[in-house]
């Protein structure tokens, strides 16, 4: 953000007629990075920073000081009723203008009640107009600028008088001070609201809690532990529920190990099935078996077949060949002829161009000639016709001139007699600029008159309405007065009232038949608790009958399972030896079949082996089956065996939880039975209509109570809301007697300012009536009157125009003098052109006619030769064409003759290639047919038809393959699943330990099952507890709720003040060391080029008081520390200069500030200080940087060459100069 231009009109001591104007794009400020406002104290040097504020912002910054009640009236220049204050800046790569306009009289001269403002933003690189209403500019300024008004001033008006100030203060003041530089006043409020409103929040609390007894309440302490053991119970259960799961894992893996079972069984019949498949697909499998063997001659027999087929298909393009190739013979010979045919007509069509060629050559001779002829002849006429056209040209400008001669003349004449009439017009411009000053100085003299008139008029107005206000306000402060004594009285009333009542009282009769209705409804439970549980006792009976009746059946299920699977179990061992011992007659079959007539045995060495028919006839299979039989009776009696142990186990497990739950039933009933008792002897436990007679009458007790303690609540309420009436007539008073105070304080100084105003109405009057007589006498020698005052600007104006006026006509005057003797000169010189050209258009006339007999001549010669349509190209042509088209038809039939020779030449070669692949090809065939032969005299096949007949189709053979190898897959597939199920059921059993059953699994949860539940009965026994403590807070909901409600409200902000540093102002004076942090900081990174000498470090360790202290870093006295307070007047400057600037950098944040203002300062340092400085100051013209010094130091003056002078006049106004 940079600003280019300042315009301003009437804003404090720069009052004037047209703005004043300070353009940062002048060539002045060009390469200049630095400039001076100077002039005396109270010039108006600071208006012009107070300009920028109001164009941008509408504010002030020193009408914002503590105790200044100034406003943009305030601004308007002595005797002005119209203001405007107009910058130009630069931000975003955007040119823009803010402008602000006020007016505080009509057009008739009558001041408004209420000044005029008007805005406007305009974006000067589009033309566009931004925003034309307060809010609209505000907001667009903010967004474009990006820096509101407080972040303009830290990073524009550079701040380095305060901080001059802040390192001067004490360390009282320090925090108060930085507060007012950085704008972080916030922190210290947010503190201070804090505090006041813990106070208020608490002071409702003690309110909300005298209206009940709060002892009655469960303490949080009790509710703390009651919810610590609820937690210990929640584990433990969890625990338990970790032990269940478990259990609950084995019983499954027992089932998991009965289902492994049952699916080995399953494999095993499914091999079966897979043998049976196979069976069936014997055919199959010996087809595949022959093709197979068939398949290594499946190429040969291909290739066998490919050659024959080659060798037919040659044999008959041969015969082809040999009948194109007598055609192409007869067409040979007739392409011959053609070719010498063409030949002839060629030497022919070259004989006749040759003799056309001399008679070509002359014609083109002729045909240039007469070329050049005609280019003669167009050029003379071309410029015949520019002659012509320049000789017209120059009598039209003769014409011309000769009238503008004549107006010259006129215009003279008229200008002699003007100056005639107005002789007395260079007096009155030696006078004009003393009589404007004069008449300005009446004007305004007579304008405040009638000010200070009118002014003395409202203050005598004003004066009489505060009279009357005071009166007003006495009247209303004696009747708040008495008001307040009033209500002092009810307030005292309706206290002795409540004590009368004894609310106190009523709450605790109130609280001692609530506890009586609890009883009541806790023995009501207990009643109906105890018919449930003699319900359930009855049940529970029935239930173990019928359970110990399956047990009997099943036990003796299972004893008649053991005995059979006893029988079964001998019977499959019987039919394993009988199996075994088929199984080794068999494997003696083969030994015997190896025996030799009379050579002795291997084995055993005997000669002789008798055969034992009854032997002979044993087949494995059916010892086999009869085996898989027995097993598999023996696996189902198994199978039932455990069915039946399972179903006990279970039976067992569900009568151990039935005998537990009625030992629980009849505890309980123990346990109800003693509560019972110890409460009351009054009622019987079974007898419940009673007991609920009893609570409706304690209930109807309770509802009288209630009644009467609303009652006194509703009295307690009337005080509380009498008491803030009270408060608020308090409030009233004081504020009447302050407006009492300052309105006595206000008529004081408007008596003081009506004879203030007097005073000086007389004296300006006394120098009006000078002024007058003196402008009289000087209008009378130039025959003037005097104006009006209220005419004086028309009048100046009017003088002002007569005698630039009469400047003007000498001018004039001057330049027709001139313009007449200059055209009389040019008059002169077009005459004697328009002589010249006449006789160059002779001239050309005369050799035009020369030219055309010559080229009549010439023309006859060459038409004697060629027609006069055709040219020497067109001739040519024609011979050429002749020749080529003979030339053509020559190339046409050698084309066709050599295409023949080709094709003849392609065929007979084709022939060739033909046979001789034939014989390849043949030879091949025969060495094939005769490794055919030897491979199947080797094989299996008598001959070539056998071979291909045990082929098969390939889709044939793929459906076979398709047939074999889901077969071995089911192999593969039933192996691998006999593999997994028996190392699966291997692994299974192993994960058991061996002391682990299902029946002791089952035992253990049930245990589980019982101590989970009597955790869940204490678990219980504390939810009741917290139900009747809610059921005694419900007794005082509304009450308990606004407690807590408003105890939460006080945890929030004493929290809140505990984060924040436990006191009001612990926030505000963090924020600010964090501030100052910062600031030190990027201050630094100033001060290393304004001195590198020195740097600013915060301290480290600091007391209380002491929070924003730190020190000056000497770095040419070995890094010595100390304390800021002990530098001189310019170490100071330097330090609060490079404070200023690392402000402005941190309220720009990531804006660009191109313009920057400091105000005063310099006059502390010493000339070689103030020299590193302003050069300092200069290198920022590197980062884009305008900076502008305001200071009335004449050194400052004569170092700075770019000078804004404010200049102060004698009449309290002031003027600006550029220098």
């Amino acid at each position: 953000m940079k600003i280019l231009k300042i315009e301003l009109q009437n804003i404090n001591s720069l009052k004037c007629d047209t703005p004043v104007v300070i353009d940062f794009e002048h060539p002045c400020f060009a390469d200049v990075g630095l400039f001076a406002i100077t002039g005396p104290t109270g010039a108006g040097k600071t208006t012009l920073l107070d300009a920028i504020t109001i164009a941008l912002y509408r504010r002030v910054p020193r009408f914002e000081k503590a105790g200044s009640k100034g406003g943009l009236e305030d601004v308007v220049s002595y005797g002005s009723y119209t203001a405007m204050a107009r910058v130009t800046f630069e931000a975003q790569n955007q040119r823009y203008e803010a402008q602000w306009d006020i007016r505080l009289a009509s057009n008739n001269g009558r001041k408004l009640n209420k000044p005029v403002e008007t805005v406007r933003l305009k974006n000067l690189t589009s033309g566009a107009i931004v925003a034309e209403t307060k809010t609209a500019c505000d907001e667009q300024i903010v967004t474009i600028t990006q820096l509101n008004y407080d972040q303009f001033l830290r990073s524009v008006m550079l701040a380095q008088g305060e901080f001059a100030a802040f390192l001067s203060a004490k360390n009282a003041e320090k925090g108060l001070l930085l507060q007012q530089i950085a704008g972080d006043e916030i922190y210290r409020k947010i503190g201070e609201t804090l505090k006041d409103r813990i106070f208020e929040e608490k002071k409702q609390l003690e309110q909300i809690k005298s209206k009940i007894n709060t002892d009655d309440l469960l303490s949080d302490d009790t509710i703390d532990g009651l919810k610590q053991e609820e937690e210990q119970l929640n584990d433990r259960l969890q625990a338990f529920d970790t032990d269940l799961k478990k259990i609950a894992d084995l019983i499954r893996l027992f089932e998991q190990i009965e289902k492994l079972k049952q699916q080995k069984q399953n494999t095993e019949a499914d091999k079966v099935q897979l043998e049976l498949d196979i069976e069936q697909n014997t055919i199959i499998f010996q087809q595949l078996e022959k093709h197979e063997a068939a398949e290594p001659f499946k190429a040969v027999l291909s290739e066998i077949r490919r050659l024959e087929q080659d060798i037919e298909k040659k044999d008959h393009r041969v015969q082809e060949i040999d009948s194109e190739i007598n055609t192409v013979e007869v067409k040979l010979q007739a392409a011959t002829e053609t070719e010498a045919d063409c030949k002839a007509k060629i030497l022919e069509a070259e004989k006749t161009s040759s003799d056309w060629q001399p008679n070509l050559e002359k014609v083109i001779a002729l045909d240039t000639t007469i070329h050049a002829y005609k280019v003669n002849l167009a050029d003379n006429e071309n410029a015949k016709a520019a002659l012509l056209e320049a000789k017209s040209g120059f009598m039209q400008s003769v014409e011309e001139k000769e009238k503008k001669l004549k107006s010259y003349g006129t215009i003279l004449r008229a200008l002699d007699q003007y100056f005639e009439q107005t002789k007395n017009i260079p007096a009155i411009e030696k006078q004009l600029s003393n009589w404007n000053t004069q008449l300005t100085q009446r004007k305004g003299n007579w304008e405040r008159i009638a000010d200070w008139i009118k002014a003395i008029a409202k203050a005598r107005v004003d004066l009489a309405g505060n009279e009357a206000s005071i009166e007003t306000i006495k009247k209303a402060y004696y009747k708040e007065k008495v008001s307040h004594e009033t209500l002092t009285g009810e307030i005292k009333t309706l206290q002795e009232s409540l004590d009368a009542d004894g609310i106190d009282k009523l709450v605790n009769q109130n609280n001692t038949l609530t506890g009586k209705k609890e009883q009541l409804r806790d023995l009501i439970q207990w009643s109906e608790n105890y018919s449930r549980l003699v319900v359930d006792n009855h049940s529970f009976a029935n239930q173990k009958t019928d359970l110990e009746q399956n047990q009997g059946k099943l036990a003796a299920k299972i004893q008649q399972l053991d005995a059979d699977m006893a029988m079964a179990m001998q019977s499959e061992k019987d039919a394993e030896e009988l199996y075994e011992k088929d199984q080794y007659i068999v494997s003696l079959e083969a030994e015997r079949k190896r025996l030799k007539s009379g050579e002795p045995c291997p084995l055993c060495g005997s000669s002789t082996h008798p055969l034992i028919d009854h032997y002979a006839e044993i087949t494995i299979s059916d010892s086999k089956k009869r085996l898989d039989e027995r097993r598999e009776a023996l696996e189902k009696l198994k199978d039932n065996k455990n069915t039946a142990e399972l179903q006990q186990a279970r039976i067992v497990t569900a009568l151990q939880q039935l005998l537990v739950q009625i030992v629980k039933n009849e505890a309980d009933l123990n346990e109800l039975n003693r509560k019972f008792s110890g409460v009351t002897l009054e009622y019987k436990i079974e007898d419940k209509p009673s007991i609920e007679a009893a609570l409706k009458g304690t209930e109807s007790e309770i509802a009288i109570l209630a009644g009467k303690i609303s009652a006194s609540q509703r009295q307690q309420k009337l005080k509380d809301e009498k008491q803030m009436e009270l408060k608020v007539i308090d409030g009233n008073i004081k504020a009447f007697e302050l407006q009492l105070t300052q309105l006595t304080t206000t008529n004081s100084g408007i008596e003081k300012s009506i004879a203030e105003a007097e005073r000086e109405c007389e004296s300006s009057k006394r120098t009006n009536s000078a002024l007058e007589r003196e402008l009289i006498s000087q209008f009378a020698d130039c025959n003037l009157p005097l104006p009006e005052p209220e005419n004086t600007t028309d009048f100046i104006q009017q003088l002002e125009k007569s005698v630039k006026a009469y400047n003007d006509n000498r001018k004039k005057q001057t330049e027709t003098e001139n313009n007449e003797k200059q055209c009389n000169l040019e008059i002169k010189h077009l005459n004697e052109q328009v002589v010249t050209k006449s006789d160059e258009i002779s001239t050309i006339e005369e050799r035009t006619e020369n030219l055309k007999k010559e080229l009549t001549s010439i023309k006859e010669a060459r038409n004697a030769i060629l027609p006069p349509g055709m040219s020497t190209d067109q001739k040519r042509t024609e011979l050429q064409t002749a020749m080529n088209m003979a030339r053509q038809a020559k190339e046409e039939a050698s084309t066709q003759l050599n295409r023949l020779n080709e094709y003849r030449t392609k065929l007979a070669t084709e022939k060739n290639s033909i046979n001789r692949e034939r014989s390849e090809n043949g030879a091949q065939l025969n060495n094939l047919l005769t490794v055919l032969n030897e491979k199947m005299n080797q094989s299996r096949f008598a001959n070539r038809e056998a071979v291909e007949e045990a082929l098969l189709a390939d889709d044939l053979k793929m459906e076979y393959l398709k047939i074999r190898k889901s077969i071995d897959d089911r192999k593969i597939t039933i192996s691998t699943l006999a593999k997994n199920v028996a190392a699966e059921l291997d692994s299974l059993e192993k994960e058991i330990k061996p002391e682990e059953t299902l029946v002791i699994a089952l035992d253990k949860q049930a245990e589980i099952n019982e101590q989970k539940e009597k955790l869940q009965k204490r678990k219980g026994e504390i939810s009741e507890s917290f139900r009747k403590d809610n059921e005694i807070r419900s007794r005082n909901a509304q009450v308990v709720k606004e407690i807590a409600q408003q105890e939460l409200v006080c945890r929030k902000w004493t929290d809140l003040m505990t984060i924040l540093g436990g006191s009001q102002d612990a926030f505000n004076t963090y924020v600010q060391r964090l501030t100052l942090k910062n600031l030190i900081d990027l201050a630094n990174l100033h001060l290393y080029k304004l001195n590198r000498r020195y740097s600013l470090q915060l301290n480290p360790q600091y007391k209380a008081g002491e929070e924003l202290n730190f020190k000056l870093v000497d770095h040419y006295q070995a890094d010595e520390m100390r304390l800021v307070d002990t530098s001189s007047g310019g170490e100071k400057f330097l330090i609060s200069l490079a404070l200023a600037l690392g402000l402005s950098d941190l309220a720009s944040y990531n804006v660009s500030i191109g313009s920057l203002f400091i105000d005063e300062g310099f006059g502390t340092l010493d000339s070689n200080t103030l020299e590193t400085v302003i050069s300092t100051l200069e290198t920022l013209k590197i980062q884009g940087k305008m900076i502008g010094i305001i200071s009335h130091v004449d050194s400052l003056k004569e170092r700075i060459p770019v000078q804004i002078q404010v200049v102060r006049k004698s009449n309290g106004v002031s003027m600006v100069e550029i220098h």
